[in-house]
């Protein structure tokens, strides 16, 4: 957790890689939501496999909706068990921000047929989505 304490006032660091760094979903969400809250510069977020559920994500996806100024346009949250529950705050948080994410990994995350709409959805209001990684569901 100090590690990423470190990174949310940065004015440097533009890429996050965390992917399978065995994040503890009670310890590292409040901080992850943080940085995504605080930095705004971080262009890259990279939480592949890390066992975040629906909740967490919605937790996380809240610190990127209050921030004003987010540059973030890569998303990587492949191999997280999140499912269409999940996926409906990753759609929310997304289209409330009228934001610019143009990569999306949502790869192995027990996506379902339910998640269609949800995918319709984002494809259909987010103009600037040039990849979306659906491997695996």
């Amino acid at each position: 957790t100090q590690w990423l304490t470190l990174i949310i006032g940065s004015t440097t660091i533009k890429r996050v890689h965390l992917a399978d760094c065995h994040l503890s979903p009670l310890q590292h969400t409040p901080v992850i939501a943080l940085l995504l809250k605080h930095n705004h510069i971080l262009e890259l977020l990279d939480l592949y496999n890390n066992q975040f559920s629906a909740k967490d994500i919605d937790i996380l996806l809240q610190g990127f909706i209050h921030n004003t100024d987010s540059h973030v346009h890569t998303l990587l949250l492949g191999d997280n068990p999140f499912s269409t529950e999940g996926l409906a705050h990753v759609v929310h948080a997304l289209l409330r921000k009228q934001n610019r994410i143009k990569s999306l990994d949502l790869s192995a995350c027990q996506l379902d047929d339910e998640s269609a709409k949800y995918i319709a959805k984002l494809i259909e209001q987010n103009k600037h989505l040039t990849v979306l990684n659906l491997n695996s569901n």
